[in-house]
């Protein structure tokens, strides 16, 4: 399983960024027309159980609090216990949501139990209104397949026409200076990038082994 990271958003840089409990019933008067409805059960309370885990995702937005800290890692362990069996629901979820908490905790799940159906969603995520989830995104996506569209530091602009990320000042001491320099160059780059993890998966997805 690959290791969960989170980077920490400050406020100075991202502003504004920022169940069905199964009981037990007595069977001997149940009706055969009723058998359905019980059969179901176990999967209605599963599938609000992932809804319920997943929207407790939302509290990675503020985790300076240990309520919310705790909240979030419990659902990003609830979740990642239930493996790829449910990557079709984190997706779907990933594509819709407009909470920018969930969608960074989604990639946190699909970066230890995604697959290659998981690379075209998390593409799509590296130009997110939100920097940090495309931050998540595009580290995820390295991980994942051994790849970096983005040259290194101090390197020249690469063939895919992205330039490397700048540097932070030797005196930038601060947590957050090497998210602020993502921040600065994912707004002008956010598209470009996309452009170049969609093609380079297209020439090589084929070839690829996904980690």
């Amino acid at each position: 399983m690959r290791q969960l990271f989170f980077f920490c958003a400050s406020a100075a840089v991202l502003g504004c960024l920022m169940s069905l409990s199964s009981c037990e019933s007595d069977r001997p008067t149940t009706k055969v027309t009723d058998q359905h409805a019980i059969d179901k059960t176990p999967v209605e309370d599963e599938r609000a159980e992932i809804a319920r885990d997943v929207a407790a995702l939302a509290a990675g937005k503020d985790q300076t609090t240990a309520e919310n800290s705790k909240s979030y890692d419990d659902a990003i362990a609830a979740l990642i216990r239930r493996g790829s069996a449910i990557e079709t629901t984190l997706i779907d979820n990933l594509r819709r949501s407009d909470d920018w908490g969930v969608r960074l905790g989604l990639i946190e799940v699909l970066m230890a139990t995604g697959t290659r159906a998981s690379v075209d969603h998390l593409i799509f995520c590296l130009d997110d209104d939100t920097p940090l989830v495309a931050l998540r995104a595009n580290t995820t996506l390295q991980e994942m397949t051994s790849h970096n569209e983005i040259p290194p530091a101090g390197s020249a602009t690469g063939s895919n026409g992205l330039p490397p990320i700048g540097v932070r000042a030797a005196k930038d001491l601060a947590l957050d200076a090497e998210l602020r320099q993502w921040v600065t160059w994912h707004q002008q780059h956010a598209k470009a990038l996309r452009a170049a993890w969609t093609s380079w998966w297209s020439a090589n997805k084929d070839q690829i082994t996904i980690k």
